[in-house]
């Protein structure tokens, strides 16, 4: 277990540091809690694929926890917002949208599967903002 707390510790700081870029390139920071990193997570929480939902949701919870207690990154707390794909595309895709309109989301971790990536994919891109997705593995997405 705490091989993968480290290893997706590790991915959320790579995530971080992409999505810091945006702020290094010049742009102001988005409104919101000034200190806070914010990002998003999609997934399945509810439905067919909720086991794996959940347990992705406490593995980012996790990795967070442990961020902020050794002072967050470059001394900012992370901040995360879920939200609830079940396990469908269309759902990640509305999800995707609501991210992208917030301005205190910086970057997005998921969605879980496949499909539901690849649904929402073209919308992280048309906003700039940073997708990872841990789980999916569909040759196609990228």
């Amino acid at each position: 277990m705490r091989r993968s707390i480290v290893s997706l510790t590790t991915v959320l700081v790579i995530l971080l540091v992409a999505a810091g870029t945006v702020f290094a390139a010049g742009q102001a920071e988005p409104a919101g809690e000034p200190d806070d990193i914010h990002i998003a997570l999609s997934a399945p929480i509810t439905g067919d694929w909720s086991e794996f939902g959940v347990n992705f949701q406490r593995s980012v919870t996790l990795a967070i926890e442990k961020l902020n207690a050794e002072g967050g990154i470059l001394g900012r707390p992370v901040r995360l917002s879920v939200g609830d794909t079940k396990g469908n595309p269309q759902e990640a895709a509305t999800l995707a949208q609501q991210w992208t309109s917030d301005p205190t989301v910086v970057a997005q971790i998921g969605a879980f599967s496949s499909s539901s990536s690849m649904a929402s994919q073209p919308i992280y891109d048309s906003a700039g903002m940073v997708q990872l997705s841990p789980t999916a593995s569909h040759t196609d997405y990228a």
